[in-house]
């Protein structure tokens, strides 16, 4: 179950010190559209910039974030760059507080040869280690400000980010319009939402943030509104990673969430417990988010923050079950290349459990081939075919080899709708 989780990125940032920067026209330049193109790599959207003029760099663009961040400070330490002055970071349990430092003006260069300059947040540690659990070297992320004032537009179909002026876009003739709220240069909407425990009539309505950050489907904060009940079947997950470790929740199924006339039935949903004290402190008002896994269903999903408009263009199967881990193992990617893969844990009694593969276990073998020949994504993606399909792995336990074997099961099949 956790391969889709592992990668979700969860980061409150208190940084009311940041100054407002101009509106974005400086990625425009005069033009009606603007693409950078982007890769779609374990759930993210992953673009690839240039930092401080000349350093290649990987940044995730992330819809939930408000800030642009870099995750090591040994990056900007070696390049010099000057520190404004030091911030709080809250973690991702909300309790935990961590340092950070602000840097002004910091140029990027974009694919086509364009330079602008951004104010960033640059973290004492790397607390998240997203390289790891995304098999491909991440170094920051690109929140919403970065494209301040302007519409985006991810094409999924032609993996690339489309920029325009909120005055010159033309939405596809076979996009839908909705209503969204803007707060924090972050993106919000109402969506339906009916829990596995409770009749198809009893809908209510949460508000989420779409979050192009998180590689799931949809998390939900059980201590945000009564109506969200953890459904009767469920299993333990490692829901991501955050600024303090690692988040811990359920995972399940919600009979139904939907925006406007999007519905997902039978969708497979996550659950962190937050302090409902925790929640008033930070003046947290959402109920949870949606990530890459529903955001992809559709060719385009376009962000107009001026207007405050979220514009869809549906792929012809969007509703299609979801397809998840039915293994019971997450893994990671270490090593200088990022192609020895770790079990980091594994769901007891579980498939992969009973066959006897634990945690820390090196996967040195799938099937007749080496792992090394799969990226991560190759490897977690057949951890998600079809109940009934048999896994053969080697495994390396210290200087022991071992062939472990199991079937796949549908670890929520007895849930009760």
């Amino acid at each position: 179950m956790q391969r889709i989780i592992s990668t979700i990125l969860l980061i409150v940032i208190s940084i009311c010190c940041m100054s407002g920067q101009r509106r974005a026209n400086d990625l425009m330049q005069g033009k009606d559209r603007v693409d950078i193109p982007f890769h779609f790599r374990n759930g993210f959207i992953v673009l690839d910039l240039k930092f401080s003029d000349f350093v290649p760099m990987s940044f995730i663009f992330d819809t939930g974030a408000e800030h642009t961040l870099i995750f090591d400070k040994r990056t900007t330490d070696i390049l010099n760059i000057p520190y404004e002055r030091q911030i709080k970071v809250l973690g991702s349990d909300l309790t935990v507080e961590m340092f950070a430092q602000i840097s002004r003006a910091i140029p990027f260069v974009l694919p086509n040869g364009q330079r602008v300059k951004r104010d960033i947040v640059v973290l004492d540690n790397d607390y998240l280690n997203l390289s790891e659990i995304n098999g491909v070297n991440i170094d920051g992320l690109i929140g919403g400000e970065f494209f301040k004032g302007l519409v985006v537009q991810i094409n999924f179909e032609k993996s690339r980010l489309e920029l325009y002026y909120p005055d010159n876009y033309k939405p596809c003739k076979d996009c839908t319009k909705h209503d969204i709220e803007i707060s924090d240069h972050k993106p919000y909407f109402l969506s339906d939402y009916v829990s596995s425990n409770n009749n198809p009539s009893d809908t209510s309505q949460l508000k989420l943030l779409l979050d192009s950050g998180a590689a799931i489907t949809y998390l939900l904060f059980l201590e945000s509104d009564s109506t969200i009940v953890v459904p009767e079947s469920t299993i333990p997950g490692n829901l991501g990673k955050g600024l303090g470790g690692d988040i811990i929740g359920l995972v399940g199924k919600s009979r139904y969430i939907g925006l406007d006339n999007y519905g997902f039935k039978e969708v497979i949903t996550y659950y962190q417990s937050v302090d409902s004290a925790v929640i008033a402190r930070n003046k947290i008002d959402r109920n949870g988010i949606i990530g890459n896994s529903v955001l992809s269903r559709f060719k385009k999903v376009t962000i107009d923050y001026t207007y405050e408009k979220l514009y869809l263009e549906p792929r012809r199967n969007y509703n299609e079950d979801f397809q998840y881990d039915k293994s019971g193992i997450n893994i990671i990617a270490l090593g200088s290349n990022l192609d020895q893969y770790y079990v980091n844990a594994v769901i007891i009694d579980s498939p992969a459990y009973e066959a006897g593969i634990r945690s820390g276990d090196l996967i040195v073998k799938y099937g007749w081939w080496p792992t090394n020949w799969f990226s991560l994504t190759g490897i977690t993606n057949r951890m998600c075919k079809k109940e009934g399909k048999k896994i053969n792995l080697t495994i390396k336990r210290g200087e022991e080899k071992m062939k472990k074997s199991f079937i796949l099961k549908d670890l929520l099949k007895n849930n009760k709708q």
